[in-house]
């Protein structure tokens, strides 16, 4: 994969769900990775080139996208992202769960996006740019 492509790391429990959302972001020229799991994605930014932008559920085994996110965002992980403002890769929730505690603690995590579940085609794409193309100036 090319190292000059933005790179945005899909993590959900269900395959068909990361599918639909790969498919959208490939067909921008995201380079896309897919974890099923919040335990799954950790260990991929671990051992691979951090992604630039993570989607991450909610409601998954072993480690939920709450938790994955608080993780994220630990000193234990802010390391791979020193690129990145202040070491915090970009989150989007994407979630059937869209409550508003569930939305208040995500951005209280430090989530900069929800997007619920099911979405309109193109919707995936359209947050994921927004926040890439905003998040670029503080590169």
């Amino acid at each position: 994969m090319s190292e000059n492509r933005l790179k945005i790391l899909v993590v959900d429990d269900t395959r068909t769900m990361r599918m639909i959302i790969k498919k959208e972001l490939e067909s921008a020229g995201y380079e896309v990775v897919e974890a099923a799991n919040g335990v799954e994605a950790l260990k991929l930014i671990e051992i691979s080139r951090p992604p630039d932008l993570v989607t991450l559920d909610i409601e998954m085994p072993f480690l939920n996208g709450f938790e994955t996110c608080k993780k994220l965002y630990s000193d234990n992980f802010t390391k791979y992202f020193p690129h990145l403002k202040n070491g915090r890769v970009p989150v989007i929730f994407i979630t059937s769960n869209d409550t508003l505690e569930d939305r208040e603690k995500g951005f209280e995590l430090g989530a900069t996006d929800f997007i619920t579940k099911p979405f309109a085609e193109g919707e995936v794409l359209s947050r994921v740019d927004k926040v890439l193309k905003h998040s670029k100036k503080y590169k």
